[in-house]
């Protein structure tokens, strides 16, 4: 995707006491760039029938993720001269700085636990529990405050956030627990089904 912040007219429409400071086109800020993911993933299950009402499952994913992105940014913004003493005549371009560019890849297993006890053949009651994963969104970038003022380093350390910035965010791992009872009454005119979920999302 592109992104792009431009003023065209700035240097027509600047006051006489004001420098054409901004380059033809006048863009401030403009970055392109897009980002590829790729998953391949494999899941079996397997129930057992302990008794004629009673039955357990449980089944694995396994999961192999790859995602990969690249940022490119331009613009005056980027050359920092337009904010910091840019004259007439300054080339205050920056074409293709390189950005951000990072790769995340994970693979593991994640599990999934079923029990169900059928009371007869209109009444059954299940509990299950699983565990789902949801790739880092944040790619380590050690160098990526340099280019930014001084004070952003302290400031992304007193909200607990430097070590996501310059290592990377963790994979977000969420378990769900869910119990329902599935029914049916009055000769099966009247069928309920109701469950309740509880997900803890790390």
């Amino acid at each position: 995707g592109i992104t792009c912040v431009a003023v065209p007219d700035w240097n027509l429409r600047k006051g006489p006491n004001t420098l054409p400071i901004l380059t033809p086109g006048g863009v401030v800020l403009a970055s392109k760039g897009g980002a590829d993911y790729e998953q391949e993933a494999a899941f079996i299950d397997l129930t057992l029938n302990l008794t004629s009402k009673l039955s357990i499952g449980a089944g694995v994913r396994y999961f192999d993720q790859d995602f990969s992105s690249l940022e490119w940014r331009f613009g005056d913004f980027y050359s920092g001269r337009a904010s910091n003493g840019a004259t007439v005549g300054d080339d205050l371009s920056v074409n293709d700085t390189k950005a951000n560019e990072g790769r995340i890849s994970e693979d593991g297993v994640t599990p999934r636990v079923t029990v169900s006890y059928e009371f007869d053949d209109a009444r059954m009651l299940y509990a299950t529990a699983s565990q789902g994963k949801r790739l880092a969104q944040g790619f380590p970038n050690p160098n990526g405050l340099v280019s930014n003022e001084p004070q952003c380093t302290p400031l992304a350390a007193s909200l607990g956030i430097l070590d996501d910035l310059q290592n990377g965010t963790k994979t977000d791992s969420v378990w769900t627990y869910e119990v329902g009872l599935k029914s049916k009454w009055l000769d099966n005119r009247l069928l309920v089904n109701t469950s309740a979920f509880r997900l803890i999302w790390s």
